[in-house]
């Protein structure tokens, strides 16, 4: 009995031989179907795409946007061809990866890859701010979204990251402060201990002295250092600037007015068009108006470029003052007399060159009228009698005293007093320590600056040109030269925080400083707005449109995060492992 069970056993090898190997190009072949529907995940997800139809039978001539991608990629892909074949002859007989269920999976299985990146970044930066907002969503649910400031150590660049969209039923304080706790408990986050910055808008909500988010966070965490958003205070600047006098209401009130009137599909009877259309015709065939459209084209010439600076990521404080104080110097050169005869003869040139079209009604007279003098009064008063000199002192000057006052008022040391006190950051950042440092480090910047700029790999053929000193040279050879991570244009940039930091950061100099790197390391991660937070929102009106108004918060947070982190690199064979951990059979047929 024994040999003829060994007998069976080594007939049986070959077999169990055979069974194996099958297996194992199996599951080699179902791993190459799932990266190809990975890809299509991505592709729909970061294009805030929907993936589903109306009707998905593959008899239907539109299947939905994932099952249309799954065929169109069929024809050049023999494995997926196959496989699509498989799934539509044998039905539910199969193990189907293109269902619904299984697409919510893919879904979860890349958000959970995004999210473990994300927050072992953040693991490893330690200190981070947080930049927080709520907005209505297309279902009426009010959605908020939760951006977080860290620095990539790996490549010392600053990240701001979603990393999550939560619906909350109240916007109180305490109830947000609770749902940041729940959030960063989720993500083993320690804000009490590593959070340095906080920045909102100016709701009583978030801004609140007493009862607001920022205070109850300070509460708790004395070093996270509230930022009113630099982008909303300079947009309060603006405001200010449109409604400060007559004819800056009048521009920007016809300007709205005619918006809406071309933009409208109200249905209008001919009498109600004719008159708003001569009414508006009426106002933009007047010097006064184009003078005041001049004057604030000139301004917001100057201050969009602001405007979009402090919207940036990598923004810091100390670049962020820099800009405000140039944009602020810029606008205080236009008071001018010669500014207003440039003014001038730009409004001439424009009626000169339409003046075979139209005909533009000058400058409107007004009356005189003569005040009372009475009894102790020494002066007599005085009116401007000419019309040009009276838009003068009424209008420009007015709209560029207000921007500059209000430039000032909102952006003073007052509002800034974050570099004043490093005691708040004593715990992290030894103030003795810093200074020593930091008269060190001082006198050997430069140098290393310049060190960080040079060619890290040269070609071969310029090996004779390595001794050349001559930086005025014509000769450009640098598709051969590979140089390091640092901006060229550091120059223009040498007053950041950030190219300070990076200097530090390349050049392994944290080592040699420790603390001032850290106290640099702390003012990179500071924030200046709360412009990601409105940037998500801008993806959350592609995601969640009024035919997916029913989408499921879990699946919203994971394509809103798929869609707003695009810099993220995927790894697929993680993917691929929280895709099978979903089910025994997804296991059995992956792994």
């Amino acid at each position: 009995m024994a040999s003829i069970k060994a007998a069976y056993r080594q007939a049986e090898y070959p077999l169990i031989q055979s069974m194996k190997e099958s297996v194992v190009a199996n599951i080699a072949f179902n791993k190459e179907i799932v990266k190809h529907l990975i890809d299509l995940t991505l592709y729909l997800g970061r294009h805030s795409l929907p993936f589903r139809g109306h009707r998905e039978g593959w008899q239907e001539n539109i299947r939905g946007n994932y099952k249309d991608l799954v065929l169109l990629l069929a024809k050049y892909s023999p494995a997926l061809a196959s496989y699509v074949t498989s799934v539509e002859l044998k039905g539910r007989k199969t193990y189907n990866f293109i269902s619904w269920q299984r697409q919510n999976q893919l879904i979860e299985a890349i958000y959970r890859n995004i999210y473990d990146v994300i927050k072992k970044e953040i693991l490893t930066a330690v200190f981070f701010s947080i930049s927080l907002d709520t907005t209505f969503d297309v279902s009426r649910k009010e959605q908020l979204s939760l951006v977080i400031r860290y620095i990539n150590k790996e490549d010392g660049t600053v990240c701001e990251r979603l990393v999550a969209l939560r619906e909350t039923v109240l916007t109180t304080g305490k109830h947000l402060l609770t749902m940041l706790d729940t959030i960063c408990s989720e993500m083993s986050l320690d804000w009490r201990a590593n959070l340095v910055g906080q920045s909102y808008d100016g709701a009583a909500s978030m801004k609140g002295s007493y009862n607001g988010l920022q205070s109850l966070v300070k509460k708790e965490n004395p070093c996270a250092v509230y930022v009113w958003c630099w982008a909303h205070r300079f947009n309060l600047v603006v405001v200010d600037a449109v409604s400060c006098c007559i004819e800056a209401r009048d521009l920007f009130g016809y300007l709205e007015t005619l918006y809406n009137f071309i933009g409208s599909n109200d249905p209008m009877t001919d009498r109600v068009s004719s008159v708003k259309a001569g009414s508006l015709l009426e106002y933009l065939l007047q010097e006064r108006f184009l003078l005041t459209a001049f004057i604030f084209k000139k301004i917001f010439d100057k201050t969009s470029t602001l405007s979009e600076c402090l919207q940036s990521v990598d923004i810091d404080l100390c670049a962020a003052i820099s800009h405000v104080e140039q944009t602020l110097n810029i606008i205080k050169t236009f008071r001018s007399d010669d500014e207003f005869k440039n003014l001038i003869q730009a409004k001439d040139d424009f009626i000169q060159s339409k003046n075979k079209e139209f005909s533009f009604t000058p400058l409107p007279g007004y009356r005189i009228c003569r005040t009372k003098k009475m009894p102790g009064e020494i002066s007599s008063d005085q009116r401007i009698i000419d019309r040009m000199d009276n838009f003068k002192v009424n209008t420009f000057y007015t709209i560029l005293d207000i921007t500059t006052t209000q430039i000032t008022k909102r952006f003073n040391e007052e509002t800034m007093p974050i570099f004043k006190d490093l005691k708040i950051y004593g715990k992290f950042v030894d103030e003795e320590s810093l200074k020593h440092e930091y008269i060190q480090f001082s006198k050997s910047y430069f140098d290393f600056e310049k060190i960080m700029n040079l060619p890290l790999k040269f070609d071969d053929t310029n090996k004779d040109s390595w001794i050349q000193f001559d930086t005025d040279s014509d000769d450009d050879n640098g598709d051969d030269i590979q140089y390091n991570k640092i901006d060229q244009n550091s120059k223009e940039n040498s007053g950041t925080i950030n190219t300070i930091y990076k200097v530090v950061h390349l050049s392994g100099l944290k080592e040699i400083f420790p603390t001032m790197y850290t106290a640099l390391s702390i003012a990179v991660t500071l924030p200046v707005s709360s412009a990601s937070p409105e940037r998500a929102f801008s993806k959350l009106k592609l995601e969640k449109t009024r035919l997916r108004s029913t989408m499921s918060e879990d699946r919203l947070e994971a394509l809103m995060i798929m869609a707003c982190e695009l810099d993220v690199q995927i790894d697929t064979e993680c993917v691929i492992k929280y895709f099978a951990s979903n089910s025994s059979v997804l296991a059995k047929l992956l792994t």
